[in-house]
């Protein structure tokens, strides 16, 4: 059931939402509560012709974790290839 849905909204996403042309960059995220749905829709990037240069999960929590047990200079770091990636 959710495997259906989840194709049937990744190609809502994919084709109309986002309109993923071919050679168009495509970056994918979400939580891991939302793998089947991030696994489509990579499948309906690809199947567009696009390119998916990153997928990145997260998990439940990891934020309230970061943020609980943290030094002020962790969160401080940030990562000087995710801003090149960003950039670009």
């Amino acid at each position: 059931m959710y495997a259906d849905y989840s194709e049937k909204l990744a190609k809502l996403i994919v084709k109309y939402s986002v309109n993923v042309q071919p050679e168009d960059t495509v970056y994918i995220s979400g939580s891991t509560n939302a793998g089947v749905l991030v696994r489509e829709v990579y499948r309906e990037v690809i199947k567009a012709g696009g390119h998916v240069i990153r997928v990145k999960l997260f998990f439940n929590g990891e934020r309230e974790i970061l943020y609980n047990y943290a030094s002020e200079k962790q969160l401080k770091y940030v990562d000087p290839l995710e801003i090149e990636f960003l950039k670009k």
